[in-house]
C-alpha cells in the first residue's frame, strides 16, 4: 500500500472510477463536493464544513472531461491546490485540461495512480534535499551508478537552465523524471518553455573534470 492522500477534482464521473482504484491501492482519497442537499459551492463552504486541503494532501488529482474548454467549480480543488502549495497532477485524453496550466504532471487516466505515486516521491525528495541532491538520488534508484554532476544557471531572458552531467547520455526516461522534479522544485509550469534541460558528458567520467565553472543560483 502506497497511503499517500489524493483530492479529487474534475469530472465526477472519471473520478469515481479513479477513486476506487486509489482506494485500492491503499491510498486516502479526498473530494471537495459538498454535502448532498447542500446549496454550497464546496463541502467547506457548507456549515460545519472543513476544507480538505486544511489537512495534510499530498496531491491534487485533475480528472477533466474530454472535450472540457475552461475552468468549471468542479475543478475548484486545483485552483485552492496553489495556495495550499500542493502539486497538482492532470489525467486524461491527450490535450485534456490544458487550461490547468500551472500542473506538474500529465498523464492518461490510466496511468493516474502511479502518477500521484510518482509525484509524491519526487517531492518528497524536493523537499528534503537540495535539488542537486534530489536529482541525484532519483537517478540512483533508476539504477543510475556513474558519476553525475549537476550545475542550475539563469540563461537568456532568465530562463533556468539546468545541466546534468554525466559520464554518457541519459535514457529519455530518466530525462522525464528529472524534468518533472525539477519543474516541481523551480515552480516552472509544465508546458511553458521555460525550463531547459541539457546533458553534457564528462571528459573522463569522472567528477574531477568536464564540470563548468560554479555559476548561478547552484552549482553540485
Amino acid at each position: 500500500m502506497t497511503g499517500i492522500t489524493v483530492l479529487l477534482a474534475g469530472s465526477a464521473a472519471e473520478a469515481s472510477a479513479t477513486g476506487q482504484r486509489l482506494r485500492r491501492r491503499g491510498d486516502v482519497v479526498l473530494s471537495c463536493n459538498p454535502m448532498p442537499g447542500s446549496t454550497a459551492s464546496c463541502v467547506g463552504a457548507g456549515p460545519g464544513g472543513r476544507c480538505p486541503l486544511d489537512t495534510p494532501v499530498d496531491v491534487v488529482l485533475e480528472l477533466p472531461a474530454a472535450d472540457q474548454a475552461s475552468l468549471s467549480a468542479a475543478d475548484y480543488p486545483a485552483v485552492c491546490a496553489v495556495y495550499a502549495d500542493v502539486p497538482v497532477v492532470v489525467a486524461g485524453p491527450q490535450g485534456a485540461g490544458r487550461f490547468i496550466d500551472w500542473a506538474v504532471l500529465r498523464c492518461e487516466s490510466g496511468d493516474a495512480p502511479s502518477a500521484c505515486e510518482r509525484i509524491h516521491s519526487l517531492r518528497r525528495d524536493a523537499t528534503s534535499r537540495s535539488l542537486p541532491q534530489a536529482l541525484r538520488a532519483v537517478m540512483r534508484r533508476a539504477g543510475y551508478t556513474r558519476p553525475v554532476g549537476v550545475t542550475l544557471t539563469v540563461g537568456h531572458l532568465g530562463r533556468p537552465v539546468l545541466t546534468v552531467h554525466t559520464a554518457g547520455p541519459l535514457p529519455a526516461e530518466m530525462r522525464e523524471r528529472l524534468e518533472t522534479l525539477a519543474r516541481l522544485v523551480l515552480g516552472v509550469r509544465p508546458w511553458s518553455d521555460q525550463l531547459t534541460i541539457a546533458t553534457r558528458a564528462f571528459a573522463d567520467g569522472t567528477l574531477a573534470s568536464g564540470v563548468p565553472e560554479r555559476r548561478g543560483v547552484f552549482s553540485s
